[in-house]
């Protein structure tokens, strides 16, 4: 019989009839009937298919290079913190059958200890992790029912792929790190409570699909890629240093801080503040918030191109860029904040975009606000205007407007009623009573 190399291997089990016996090398007796108490004792291995209908007790290592099936009613506990579960490639957690249904037998791990995947594991019951769990690269996890993570320090780590279409909850000191692939199915439920933190780390993928739910009251830090099919409500803090996708809502009153990287709002996003410290912020979506973007942070009004509405305030030192690809609604970008536009220094850039020049009065209507502050104090600059042409503000309709020839360069950019914005902003009074 095959196994792993272990010492002083010793497993007692406790039968249902309270007699307890002694055996080596593999979990008996298989299967383990309900209502009989298997105690590993010592370091052990697993090397054939098991089957569990009672109760399973670890005070030490388990190594499972087969298939173990945690049936329904059935209870894996993992104690001490020095007892491991090593879950091994070919063996199963419990068993799913038939691949891609999900239709998993029942039963409850409890894991006090440290548990290792390199396998699959399948949950139908109850999955509770108050120390460690790791699924490791090629390893694949998969929850139906509930996943819980909780006291000081427990950590659940992903390094391979993992799918939920239960409940998955990590309580107050919890922490959810994932570096692989974690997908919130349809019906799949994330609740991460105050003082929880969950990182989507460098490299990881974590989808939140449609039909799917993050409610978080606790941290969400994001260096890989989140894309939003579902919907994210955070009541917390949620950081992005990576890719944020949103193609469908999120939600709450908590605050969003991006230092780098990109968020793009193609649906809907409501926070209590947003900061664009670094990176892009963009999309075609509603942003329900006040917006600050700082220096060196970007507001792209559009998609390449489109049009982006703020339903609050905008305060930017940072830059606004606007890409223009042709005169007919939809080929030009546009920025509507339905509030205040503070500048407090800060650039606007107008970017020409696929191959498109314009002609001598052409014009644009880019950036509609209420109000305005600061417009004097903004810097501007294009790119892919063409060769004998020049922009300007046109006080009649507020708008940017090309020229048949360059300004001069001394020629001072400032306008009546709009200081210095050369044209691309227009108080839409009248379009917003």
């Amino acid at each position: 019989m095959s196994k792993r190399k272990v010492l002083f291997v010793l497993l007692v089990a406790v039968a249902f009839a309270g007699t307890p016996f002694v055996v080596h090398a593999q979990l008996s007796p298989n299967p383990n009937p309900s209502g009989s108490e298997i105690i590993v004792a010592s370091s052990e291995g697993n090397s054939e298919d098991f089957n569990n209908y009672g109760d399973i007790e670890l005070n030490a290592g388990l190594g499972t290079g087969g298939r173990l099936t945690n049936n329904a009613g059935a209870m894996l506990t993992n104690n001490s913190s020095s007892a491991v579960l090593d879950i091994n490639p070919s063996s199963v957690v419990p068993v799913i059958s038939p691949p891609g249904s999900y239709t998993l037998p029942g039963g409850s791990l409890f894991n006090y200890g440290t548990v290792g995947n390199y396998g699959t594991v399948g949950n139908a019951d109850v999955f509770y992790n108050n120390s460690s769990f790791t699924n490791y690269l090629g390893g694949y996890v998969y929850n139906g029912l509930s996943l819980a993570t909780g006291s000081a320090s427990a950590l659940l780590t992903n390094n391979g792929t993992a799918t939920n279409s239960g409940s998955v909850y990590n309580y107050p000191t919890g922490d959810l790190e994932n570096n692989g692939t974690w997908t919130n199915a349809v019906f799949g439920y994330i609740f991460n409570s105050s003082g929880g933190i969950m990182n989507n780390n460098l490299g990881g993928i974590m989808n939140i699909n449609s039909g799917s739910s993050l409610v978080s009251n606790g941290t969400i830090g994001n260096s890989g890629t989140m894309t939003i099919n579902g919907t994210v409500t955070s009541y917390g803090s949620m950081t992005n240093s990576g890719t944020v996708y949103d193609y469908n809502t999120i939600a709450g009153t908590g605050t969003y801080t991006q230092p780098a990287g990109l968020t793009k709002v193609n649906g809907t996003m409501t926070q209590g503040s947003i900061d664009i410290k670094g990176g892009i912020l963009n999309g075609t979506g509603t942003i329900i918030a006040s917006v600050i973007n700082e220096a060196p942070g970007t507001v792209q009004a559009g998609d390449a191109p489109g049009t982006l509405t703020i339903k609050g305030n905008l305060t930017s030192s940072g830059t606004l860029l606007f890409e223009i690809e042709g005169t007919k609604s939809g080929q030009y970008s546009v920025l509507n904040v339905e509030g205040t536009a503070t500048f407090t220094g800060g650039k606007i850039e107008f970017d020409f975009i696929n191959g498109y020049i314009p002609s001598p009065g052409n014009s644009w209507d880019l950036l509609f606000y209420k109000s305005i502050v600061g417009g004097n104090t903004l810097g501007f600059t294009e790119i892919g205007l063409g060769p004998g042409l020049g922009y300007q503000f046109n006080p009649a309709n507020g708008s940017l407007s090309v020229s048949s020839a360059p300004l001069p360069a001394t020629l001072p950019l400032l306008g009546t009623g709009v200081l210095g914005l050369l044209g691309i902003m227009r108080r839409r009074k009248s379009r917003l009573r």
